[in-house]
């Protein structure tokens, strides 16, 4: 299992993970369908672990959330389609690549740049979770849940 830094968006009825496919996370989930995630809340004192199952995204609910993705991401995806992300390249040749995708992207509207292919997702389909509270003046607070075809269990686990 890798671990990498996703954009977490929610789809309604779950969670959707967005990368490229072409990435060492891409790579890693077409390998391995086993998820793991680590959200801190810093202002509540709460940490959440959440793992399951990542299913890939249809065409249909990657291209409604292409619109959400800011300009520069939507623009660097399509560097990505030239270079590779996370491919190892000189300072100039990724100055160079991202000189050239900006200009060719310029006069397109931001509605209008279109997804790339590579340009991927999972829906998290969660089996367990673990709840983290810290509190200052007294001990912490930890609990587990666990999915099973009945619905969720909660126990509680010594911080």
């Amino acid at each position: 299992m890798a671990v990498r830094t996703l954009v977490l968006r929610d789809l309604e009825d779950s969670w959707g993970l967005f990368f490229s496919d072409q990435s060492p996370k891409g790579q890693a989930l077409a390998k391995d369908d086993r998820l793991a995630l680590a959200l801190w809340f810093p202002s509540l004192q709460r940490q959440w672990r959440l793992w399951g199952t990542a299913t890939p995204l249809t065409d249909a609910v990657l291209d409604t959330h292409w619109p959400r993705k800011p300009r520069p991401a939507k623009v660097s995806d399509h560097v990505q389609t030239r270079l590779g992300q996370s491919t190892p390249v000189t300072a100039a040749r990724l100055a160079e690549t991202q000189a050239a995708v900006a200009a060719k992207w310029a006069a397109v509207a931001d509605g209008d740049l279109p997804r790339p292919a590579h340009a991927s997702g999972v829906r998290l389909a969660l089996t367990g979770m673990e709840q983290l509270t810290l509190h200052r003046d007294r001990s912490h607070e930890r609990m587990a849940y666990q999915r099973s075809a009945e619905g969720w269990t909660e126990t509680p686990l010594v911080p």
